[in-house]
């Protein structure tokens, strides 16, 4: 979708660049089936969050990093809040 151009509208302009790599997610998924049986099964039912995930296994990305979690207002208000307060202040003519 990005290269046909699709991806800003369909994504709201969800930014890419703020995302986690295919291979961060399978660290998580390494990480989960090494817990024992009875640890993996506490979880059998949850949503689990891979920056979450991280955070609690202690995997990063390959440069070190841990994106933000999904949940996280550091994620949060960047990525959606203030792209659309913005949008409204520049529809209203406050800002221009």
């Amino acid at each position: 979708m990005q290269r046909d151009g699709t991806w800003d509208a369909a994504s709201g302009g969800l930014d890419l660049s703020v995302g986690k790599t295919p291979e961060y997610s399978g660290r998580a998924v390494v990480a989960l089936v090494a817990l024992d049986r009875s640890a993996l099964l506490d979880r059998s039912g949850n949503v689990e969050v891979v920056a979450e995930l991280a955070r609690e296994m202690g995997f990063t990305e390959d440069d070190g990093s841990r994106p933000y979690s999904i949940r996280s207002l550091k994620y949060i208000l960047p990525n959606f809040a203030f792209p659309q307060i913005l949008a409204a202040f520049v529809f209203c003519g406050i800002w221009s």
